[in-house]
């Protein structure tokens, strides 16, 4: 086997064994969603496919995992995997641009060890396969635009399937940020050659496809025109312009900046392509056009395009060895330190007892219905078999003791205390003394709602 290859297989299996440890370092699965998953992967192996509006396919690639190590280790594997292997599209897209293997193999390991793609991978699976996939359509676009082939178009249009099919974020952004290119590229060729090559048809028949498809995703999500879900024009942010995209990949600035420059001296049509990559991405991160619980999505996506160009960018420094191989150095020991400080910032939710407890619960209390929760503890108990609904004074409470020490700032975001209603310790012993807590495991305790709001 070829040597590029091997340290490609071996950048690929470093970061999925330091994934797999920073994620089983706690048992539970990590960070808000992780309920979320259990109750759907659960849904395949019971009913057969998962009870959600979203695209299925995710949940049918952890199930694999789950079938043979469990829910939580199963998971944990199947997130890893699809986060560490989009060094492999990245490097492909990198080696067709450039013919330079060690380019290529420092933006796979750029990809790869992203700080962004380790705190997205805690529990973003949906995210991290959409991206996955979406990279490989990126490539076959790259491929196919430049030099038409009937095989290509065809990967083109079956990665487009599987990461339209795994989520609809990582897809929107991906589709939104490559759709300029598509357009203008065939424009730009008519006006060189005077014709409609094969390359222009083929972007008109992709644009054709993404239309259609928008429109029957749009129908099926039930959105009214004006109306596209993320995408919406907000009047009250027209003032506010934000920098964050910028902020967050400051580390690659300098090479980035050299990256376009390479690409603008070496390829039109790959500088239009990564020109029009960040300008969407930017415009995906301004409130005045996408929802702002979206924005922070797209500037998480965009960790992908930063490490493509800023690798190139490394690439004008190859001809003085030492020269190129510090920048790579300090680069990578940068982005590790970032790596291993975004894998120690998640963690999960709730811990092993209370899950334990949940169940334990669930089993002799299935009548049980919770009420004023949110985020990570309603998908925890949902996971568990429980309803969650409207306020009602028969309904129960999941609450926690009022907290007065800080927690260390990454436990904050994580704490399903923050989930769920907090009162005081002296409450909680007048209610056990009362005889009104139905059960106590781990920090929850669980009352019936009409005792703190008669």
């Amino acid at each position: 086997m070829k040597k590029h290859i091997l340290i490609l297989l071996a950048i690929f299996l470093l970061s999925f064994i330091l994934k797999v440890y920073l994620v089983t370092k706690e048992p539970m699965m990590y960070n808000i969603d992780a309920g979320y998953y259990v109750k759907h992967i659960n849904e395949v192996f019971t009913q057969g496919y998962p009870d959600v509006s979203d695209p299925p396919i995710a949940f049918y690639y952890a199930a694999l995992f789950v079938a043979i190590f469990g829910m939580m280790l199963g998971f944990k594997i199947a997130i890893s995997l699809a986060s560490a292997a989009i060094a492999f599209p990245v490097y492909f897209i990198v080696n067709y641009i450039t013919k330079k293997k060690d380019i290529s193999l420092f933006a796979a390991f750029l990809v790869a060890f992203s700080d962004v793609n380790m705190f997205m991978m805690g529990d973003l699976l949906k995210n991290m396969l959409g991206l996955f996939f979406g990279a490989w359509f990126i490539y076959f676009i790259i491929k196919t635009s430049d030099k038409f082939n009937i095989r290509d178009a065809l990967l083109a249009f079956v990665s487009l399937f599987l990461m339209v099919g795994s989520h609809f974020s990582s897809s929107a952004y991906i589709i939104l940020c490559t759709i300029p290119f598509l357009i203008l590229l065939p424009v730009y060729n008519f006006h060189k050659t005077k014709k409609l090559s094969k390359e222009s048809v083929f972007c008109i028949a992709l644009l054709a496809v993404l239309f259609f498809s928008g429109i029957t995703v749009l129908l099926f999500k039930g959105y009214e025109l004006g109306n596209f879900g993320i995408i919406r024009l907000n009047t009250e942010a027209l003032s506010h312009i934000s920098f964050a995209l910028f902020n967050k990949y400051s580390l690659y600035a300098l090479l980035f900046l050299i990256g376009m420059y390479i690409v603008y001296r070496t390829n039109t049509r790959y500088f239009l392509f990564f020109l029009l990559w960040l300008v969407t991405a930017f415009l995906l991160t301004q409130p005045l056009f996408v929802d702002e619980a979206w924005t922070f999505r797209f500037e998480w996506n965009t960790y992908v395009l930063a490490a493509i160009v800023s690798a190139i960018g490394a690439g004008y420094f190859r001809k003085d060895k030492s020269i190129f191989f510090v920048i790579i150095l300090l680069v990578a020991l940068f982005l590790l330190q970032m790596f291993w400080d975004a894998g120690h910032s998640i963690a999960p939710v709730i811990n092993l007892d209370e899950w334990e407890g949940l169940l334990a619960l669930h089993e002799s209390r299935p009548d049980i219905v919770f009420t004023e929760m949110f985020g990570g503890a309603i998908y925890w108990t949902e996971a568990a078999g429980f309803e969650v609904s409207e306020p009602h004074p028969d309904k129960y409470l999941l609450v926690c003791i009022e907290q007065h020490e800080p927690l260390p700032p990454h436990m904050e975001m994580w704490n399903a205390c923050h989930h769920t209603i907090n009162i005081p310790e002296p409450l909680i012993h007048e209610l056990e003394e009362q005889g009104k807590i139905v059960a106590q495991f781990g920090r929850f305790y669980v009352i019936k709602f009409r005792y703190l709001h008669p």
